[in-house]
């Protein structure tokens, strides 16, 4: 053989060498992407989760306010029902509980436009709030007075869901423990 020929059979090997060490590194890199994928699902899904539990751990906190405090109870039904029924110490503290409540919304959609929060479990809490605050002379006159607070994208759809449901959701018919029959002094 040759010192050509060698050299020329040294660079085949060469060449097929350098090509088996390309496809390790891919494959290599392959399983490192599909590894780096799985490792951001299991961090997405866990930040979810917690998004998750948040979002319910505060709602717990927010019922257990109206469960505890029965004149708390009463006043945001008679503010949903007509806010110019109460005196402007009580629209005051109903206000404190609905910005509280609002706001903790306006973080689950915050969390569901960057896909940390499912649509449904937005839409679900959203549904809520609508129903309780949707009465033109009641939490409608609140939201009109306090939407400039909140994200004006978040308030334009709050708005946009008012309009598209119309004056009259019954939430406070509709579910029998809001109803003044259950929550009225002479209940009690």
């Amino acid at each position: 053989m040759s010192l050509m020929e060698t050299t020329q059979l040294l660079g085949n090997v060469g060449e097929f060498v350098g090509a088996i060490a390309v496809v390790a590194t891919l494959a290599y890199l392959a399983v490192q992407v599909r590894h780096g994928r799985e490792a951001t699902e299991i961090n997405t899904n866990q930040l979810k989760g917690e998004a998750i539990r948040e979002i319910n751990n505060t709602e717990m906190e927010l019922t257990r306010a109206l469960r505890d405090d029965h004149d708390l109870f009463v006043l945001l039904l008679r503010a949903v029902a007509n806010w110019n029924d109460l005196k402007p110490q009580e629209q005051a503290r109903v206000h404190l509980y609905l910005h509280a409540y609002t706001r903790w919304l306006e973080t689950c959609w915050n969390l569901c436009n960057q896909k940390a929060l499912d649509d449904r479990i937005y839409n679900s809490r959203e549904k809520f709030i609508i129903g309780l605050i949707n009465r033109p002379e009641g939490g409608r006159v609140w939201w009109d007075m306090c939407k400039p607070i909140f994200d004006p994208d978040f308030s334009a759809r709050l708005d946009r869901r008012f309009f598209e449901l119309g004056d009259d959701i019954p939430l406070l018919l509709d579910i029998p423990f809001y109803a003044p029959e259950h929550w009225q002094e002479s209940a009690i």
